[in-house]
């Protein structure tokens, strides 16, 4: 109640009556010149003479657009003659100079008491947004499990489905009614594909290579800090986490302690009193430089003493009762926040993958680096569940840097622009014809390393026939073909199996 409650009184006998008032009511009033106390301020209950609620008032009061504010002011007047309510977060009690003896301390007794109410009730609305936003986030990740499952399933079938077609096409070329059947076949299953792959962009593979660094929640190790001026909770808290594998404490016994241990090193929990002096762990979040805030756990004696708020929306503390500190309630404790912390990991990778797309390089409309190493994984998983063959062919232009001395850079950038046209004109719409650096990687579902082979055999033979540049000194462009069947055997992970790729590449 300390700084909730504000003045602005200039008659010193309306200031004498109030002080008094507060007085009784066992209350500490702050007094203020200007409005500028409605800055910063999540609630309060102010008292203000009418005469000074003036354009600065409104200019103020304007200015706040905080979620969960609540102002309630106590307007004394000469007359009773009530104001419009400028904002939904604004409530005016009115009071008039000659009541003020008699009624001003039950108005603000009351004033105080509807501000309580107003705030439990905003708590109480941030506790189910809360709830319901974990609830969106496990649907989230549900239906991105179910998705990748789907298209898993669906991946074998349409890509026999495709082959098949493929090959009925070469097979009734005598036969245009059924040729034109394997070709609307081929063209369903096409767009089907497209969406397919679509659909596995938004959903992060375990094997990808580009894990992200330096995040404090890849550690085997679980940190957490103890803030706490209680000798007795900090030692039991030692005692039980001694006892728990793979965890490790710093305890500390001030929230300015505790904000430079938060600077100095990462914590996944942090179990903390809810105040110690004349602080509150709040000050903790307000203070620290950091996009991302640990867990937070309230050491608290009873039940109805924690707030269970916070001020951050994604840092709604839960509480652990003093009387209940023991192995269990802690390994119960550190187990959620684990699973929190894995549901937010899942969801911020998610996001960034949504940020990285489109999937495609901009000069070439091949499927970038990233997404190479994201789909072969994938279709390693699935050729060795399926027992099916999977080849990976990576072309090289034969003097590339010598191509573009020769005739310039941007003759190098056409180079590429139209190896890039053959290539995806000439593989089929299973296969995935990606831009590796200044090399070309081609993943060919269902195939063994013979058809691989004859893919590259039939790609440059189209580039012995093309005449790429108008000069008559441009030199012939050749690939030469890194050919690799994966083995689950010798390869074991994706960048195993691109080494094998690269190893094999003829000189």
């Amino acid at each position: 109640m300390l700084n909730k409650i504000f003045y602005l009184i200039q008659d010193p006998a309306v200031l004498e009556i109030f002080l008094q008032a507060s007085k009784n009511l066992q209350i500490t009033p702050r007094k203020t010149e200007t409005f500028s106390f409605l800055k910063n301020t999540k609630s309060l209950f102010a008292v203000v003479e009418e005469h000074l609620l003036d354009e600065e008032f409104e200019k103020f009061l304007n200015s706040t657009s905080k979620q969960n504010q609540v102002f309630i002011i106590l307007v004394i007047q000469k007359e009773e003659n009530h104001l419009n309510t400028i904002k939904k977060n604004l409530l005016f009690d009115y009071i008039t100079y000659s009541d003020l003896e008699k009624k001003l301390p039950a108005r603000i007794d009351f004033g105080l008491r509807t501000l309580n109410f107003l705030q439990q009730k905003s708590e109480s609305q941030n506790r189910r947004n809360n709830d319901l936003l974990k609830i969106n986030r496990e649907k989230e990740q549900t239906l991105l499990e179910i998705t990748d499952k789907i298209t898993k399933e669906l991946n074998q079938p349409l890509t026999t489905l495709l082959c098949n077609a493929e090959f009925l096409k070469s097979e009734t070329k005598d036969n245009p009614s059924a040729t034109k059947k394997a070709e609307r076949i081929i063209d369903s299953g096409s767009r089907i594909t497209e969406s397919i792959k679509n659909i596995q962009s938004l959903k992060l593979n375990n094997d990808i290579l580009y894990e992200e660094k330096n995040n404090c929640h890849n550690s085997e190790t679980f940190n957490i800090l103890i803030i706490t001026n209680d000798k007795t909770v900090s030692k039991k808290l030692k005692k039980v986490l001694k006892n728990i594998a793979s965890t490790q404490a710093d305890c500390v016994e001030s929230f300015q302690a505790g904000l430079k241990k938060l600077s100095e090193k990462c914590f996944d929990l942090i179990l903390t009193e809810e105040n110690i002096k004349t602080y509150t762990y709040d000050y903790l979040f307000k203070n620290l430089r950091s996009k991302t805030y640990p867990e937070t756990v309230i050491i608290a004696s009873k039940p109805e003493k924690t707030k269970n708020t916070g001020i951050y929306i994604d840092n709604r503390p839960g509480y652990l009762l003093k009387s209940s500190i023991k192995r269990s309630s802690v390994e119960k404790i550190i187990k959620e926040t684990k699973e929190k912390l894995k549901l937010k990991q899942e969801l911020k990778q998610t996001k960034n993958r949504l940020h990285e797309l489109p999937m495609r390089d901009g000069l070439t409309g091949l499927y970038n680096k990233r997404w190479f190493f994201e789909i072969l994984p994938k279709e390693m998983s699935r050729s060795r569940r399926y027992k099916s063959g999977l080849t990976i062919c990576i072309g090289e232009v034969k003097d590339f840097n010598g191509i573009k001395e020769q005739l310039g850079y941007l003759s190098g950038e056409k180079l590429v622009s139209i190896i890039s046209s053959i290539l995806l004109s000439n593989s089929r719409k299973s296969d995935f014809c990606c831009r590796y650096d200044n090399s070309f990687a081609v993943v060919l579902p269902d195939t063994p390393a013979k058809g691989g082979e004859l893919f590259a055999q039939r790609i440059n033979n189209i580039l012995n026939k093309q005449k790429f540049l108008s000069e008559n000194s441009a030199p012939r462009v050749n690939l030469k073909w890194g050919i690799c069947q994966f083995n689950p055997v010798t390869h074991p992970t994706a960048g195993e199996m691109v080494e094998s790729v690269f190893e094999s590449i003829q000189v």
